[in-house]
């Protein structure tokens, strides 16, 4: 038996989903838009965020770098603006005594040149010449006439005159602290000769005062100078002055010496700062000092001490976190940004997709049957145009399938709906059958108004047809002045029989009391017929215009026994025949039966 479009259609859209495997895994669009919204959304900004992140803590360290280096140049060209000149002020001096043009026993002349000297370089305190019996002439910035230092008078004298007789340059004595001056003294020299012989060595004091003071500038809350000698020893420093110096008072100060926590613990610890990588020429390390966490930047110089000099500076590792901070501000803030727009996208999704479950509830009424609420304002409000239509074509085709229903059973509607192909199919089924008739209708019909008969016919079918539906039967047919109506069918009984028997008896004890005292008691009286056994089901009809009914003998069986009843017992307003067969199965189901079998026209049928 052929079906309609729609069912086929319907069941081919319903294999499609069994062969799938979407539907195992399927979750409430409510929750699915949301997450994917907010899944498409974290996907696209947190690389973003984080990328932006590793770049701007990048930067930062960049920024730290750059900015140490810079502090560490300035000291370094302090130190060399403050050396190099002299340097070349001792090359030029040798130059001239060498050749004669200047005598150091000329001693008018060479206080001249020496005055020149001191007056243009005011970083070196003095000068003089170191003869090789180890005796020495100098001058002094300020005084007047030479100073004769007698033999072997200055520390370490003949050390420095065995060395400088293999040296032909500049070179460097180890720095002392001056007394007198309260200030540290580099002292560069240089060998002399005269026709090949050692003539001796001339040599200066240079001040560290201008180092000191640039260091002080330089120095503040957050950045603190230092230019160590051989790692642990003050040439410069803010509060050099301060210091408490050994007991020699020309030897240098250390760090354990010094006034400040930070740079008495420059290397305590040496973590590894992340920004040293960046840099070109600077070292550095990071301590924990009082609680607090410093960074030291430093460089190390060569050629103006026997040990290299060590120029850097100590830096609050606070002052950084802000650069450092920065960064993780930003990406915070673009965290929290990510979180306000996953929460908007939820909103959002979930707004979206309220329309769907709308759509999705009311479709589930309609598959119920449930025609008295489908409308959904929210959609019909909704500035998105296709949820307005969907929302206008779902009323519209609630309340044509409401007007269906009023004329296609429930029962079969839904079953329809939920199994087409089931419902339809032609089959054989033991049913029970019922037809109802009103005896003399069609005098009654001709001797009162149409509109009462109208009237009548809907108060008596309003009262009775609640009461098969209650009790599982369903409504075949109208025929005018009465029903045809079965139970085990399309869902199938074990026992089909007595709810039919259950539903005749509370027929009869509803409309016997309304033909007698309501309105409807001048109808005729009603006559129902019963009958059990076997039927074909299914759709009978052609395409385009089914009807899903039963024939076969048990119906024809039924109309005989309600058509049989008439004339019998005339004083009763609503008589239930039932067939022999009936009978039996209400015993054996326990149904209390006080009727016998009667002849009725030539019948055998069971009279209630």
């Amino acid at each position: 038996m052929r079906n309609t479009g729609i069912l086929k259609a319907a069941q081919e859209n319903e294999g499609d989903q069994d062969q799938g495997t979407w539907h195992r895994h399927s979750y409430p669009i409510s929750r699915f838009l949301p997450a994917v919204l907010g899944g498409l959304i974290f996907a696209t900004v947190v690389p973003i965020l984080v990328t932006s992140y590793l770049i701007n803590r990048s930067n930062a360290d960049a920024l730290l770098s750059a900015r140490a280096e810079l502090l560490v140049d300035g000291l370094e060209n302090q130190l060399r603006g403050l050396l190099d000149p002299v340097t070349s002020q001792l090359e030029v001096a040798r130059i001239y005594i060498e050749g004669r043009s200047l005598d150091v026993e000329d001693e008018t002349r060479f206080q001249t040149y020496i005055e020149g000297i001191l007056g243009g370089a005011p970083q070196v305190t003095s000068m003089g010449i170191i003869r090789p019996d180890g005796s020495m002439r100098r001058w002094e910035l300020g005084r007047d006439g030479a100073i004769e230092e007698p033999t072997r008078a200055l520390p370490l004298v003949d050390e420095v005159l065995a060395a400088a007789q293999e040296l032909s340059g500049v070179f460097w004595s180890a720095p002392i602290v001056a007394s007198a001056l309260s200030d540290t003294i580099l002292n560069p020299g240089i060998t002399i000769r005269r026709d090949g012989e050692f003539y001796g060595i001339l040599t200066v004091g240079v001040t560290g005062k201008r180092l000191s003071d640039y260091v002080a500038g330089l120095s503040h809350d957050n950045v603190t100078g230092f230019i160590l000698y051989d790692r642990d020893k003050l040439i410069a420093y803010p509060e050099l002055s301060n210091v408490v110096r050994a007991q020699d008072s020309s030897k240098l100060p250390t760090i354990a010496d010094s006034t400040s926590s930070v740079i008495r613990h420059i290397w305590s610890e040496q973590n590894r700062l992340t920004q040293a990588s960046r840099m070109v020429r600077t070292e550095g390390h990071w301590a924990n000092i009082d609680g607090a966490k410093h960074a030291f930047f430093y460089r190390e110089i060569e050629g103006y001490a026997p040990e290299n000099l060590l120029v850097g500076v100590a830096v609050p590792l606070a002052e950084s976190m802000w650069f450092r901070w920065a960064a993780a501000i930003a990406a915070a803030l673009g965290f929290v940004l990510l979180l306000v727009a996953v929460g908007f996208a939820t909103l959002l999704g979930r707004r979206i997709a309220l329309p769907v479950v709308q759509l999705e509830n009311a479709l589930g009424k309609l598959e119920a049957m449930d025609f008295g609420d489908v409308s959904m304002p929210a959609v019909k409000r909704s500035r998105i145009t296709e949820w307005q239509r969907s929302a206008e074509r779902l009323a519209k085709a609630a309340r044509a399938l409401a007007a269906f229903n009023q004329y296609v059973p429930g029962k079969l509607a839904r079953r329809l709906m939920s199994s087409p192909e089931d419902a339809a199919m032609a089959q054989q089924r033991d049913v029970t059958v019922m037809f109802i008739d009103l005896e003399g209708f069609s005098v009654y019909a001709a001797n009162n108004q149409a509109a009462d008969v109208a009237n009548g016919l809907n108060t008596i079918f309003a009262t009775i047809g609640p009461i098969i539906e209650h009790t599982g039967g369903v409504i075949d047919k109208y025929t005018g002045d009465g029903l045809m109506a079965f139970w085990g069918a399309p869902d199938e009984l074990k026992d089909h029989v007595s709810p039919a028997l259950a539903a005749a008896l509370n027929i009869k004890e509803a409309l016997s009391e309304g033909l007698i005292d309501g309105a409807a008691r001048r109808l005729p009286r009603m006559r129902i017929g019963i009958s059990t056994g076997s039927a074909i089901v299914g759709n009978l009809g052609f395409e385009g215009r089914w009807n899903y009914t039963l024939v076969g003998q048990t119906v024809n069986r039924a109309e005989q026994v309600e058509q049989n009843l008439r004339g019998f017992l005339p004083d009763r307003p609503v008589i239930i025949g039932l067939t022999t067969e009936v009978a039996k199965l209400c015993g054996a189901h326990g149904l209390p039966l006080d009727a016998k079998s009667t002849c009725v026209n030539d019948d055998d049928i069971v009279i209630l």
